[in-house]
């Protein structure tokens, strides 16, 4: 076996974030087993993987006679919608796993920040990604004080709390015209919503206030998208290599329904943006896998986030390479 994969991704804040959304308690789990399963891709036969419950045989027999996936599969039968904490309340679990893993050439992690530094303390092995690091550029504010710094464009934005949403917002609708508002990203998820009268306010409204988990929003005028890259690159020992790129498909601008991976060969303002903010991390001491996102508006291209871990995209594009390279 040459690498374990624990693909402990959760759904953040439970039935809370999920709240807006027209999903019944009971698919969190389904869900989660979607995004998890997603992580077979970047396995190879002698791989191992973690996952809330094996997937069906035909799937993985479809997978390995393609030469992606694995039947070492490690079952986690929590029944939670954070996989991470249903590993970390088996104690048998955690002793079965941490043998595998120190066993394993390499272990990767697709969690987030106190997921996986527990499990990873749990089974004795380095986190992926330096904890500081990693909280600072999931922060908004780290973007916006980035793209200053290299002279990169930022979506115009405004902060808004909870307690006064609907009064500080309606100000800036009737400023933009139409309106995307995103919670905080600190609280490890994010609300979503895109407004366009005050009518849609109030609804969102009522469902922002009462929320004492999230009590800062940003507000950005909406942009009419027509595309979108996520761009990963791994950096190590002061350099930053692109690892490979992904188109995420958009319905009707707004609705991110998969990625297309794509290589390098996505629109060269993006790219050039992209290089750009690699090399500032790079001399801020950044290691592992790291995704940038960029959105095209129009001639613009606007930076939309640093994910300072392997994400959603990452399967798509391991996959996009290893079948160009075959």
């Amino acid at each position: 076996m040459s690498r374990l994969f624990i693909p402990a991704i959760h759904l953040p804040n439970g039935r809370d974030l999920f709240r807006p959304f027209p999903h019944r308690p009971a698919e969190f789990k389904k869900i989660l087993k979607a995004y998890a399963e997603r992580s077979l891709l970047e396995c190879s036969p002698e791989d191992c993987i973690v996952l809330p419950l094996r997937p069906d045989e035909d799937y993985l027999e479809f997978l390995l006679r393609n030469g992606i996936g694995t039947k070492k599969i490690i079952e986690c039968r929590g029944r939670s919608a954070n996989l991470a904490l249903d590993i970390l309340a088996d104690e048998t679990f955690v002793r079965e796993l941490a043998a595998v893993a120190q066993a394993a050439e390499e272990t990767s992690f697709y969690i987030h920040l106190e997921e996986e530094m527990e499990i990873a303390q749990r089974l004795g092995l380095p986190p992926t990604m330096h904890p500081a690091i990693t909280k600072m550029f999931n922060k908004y504010y780290f973007l916006l004080r980035l793209c200053e710094d290299i002279d990169v464009p930022l979506v115009e934005s405004r902060q808004v709390r909870s307690g006064r949403f609907v009064e500080q917002v309606e100000k800036l609708l009737e400023h933009w015209g139409k309106i995307f508002v995103r919670g905080n990203e600190s609280v490890g998820g994010s609300h979503a919503f895109i407004v366009e009268n005050s009518a849609e306010l109030l609804k969102v409204g009522e469902t922002v206030s009462p929320n004492s988990r999230i009590t800062r929003f940003f507000v950005f005028p909406f942009l009419d998208v027509s595309e979108s890259f996520n761009v990963q690159y791994v950096f190590n020992n002061g350099n930053a290599d692109f690892f490979c790129a992904s188109k995420q498909i958009l319905k009707d601008g707004t609705r991110h329904e998969g990625n297309i991976g794509c290589g390098d060969s996505i629109n060269p303002k993006a790219r050039r943006i992209a290089d750009a903010i690699a090399a500032r991390l790079t001399e801020l001491g950044a290691r592992g896998l790291i995704g940038i996102d960029l959105i095209v508006s129009g001639e613009q291209v606007y930076p939309a986030e640093i994910n300072a871990r392997r994400n959603t995209s990452t399967p798509a594009i391991t996959l996009y390479k290893k079948l160009l390279q075959e």
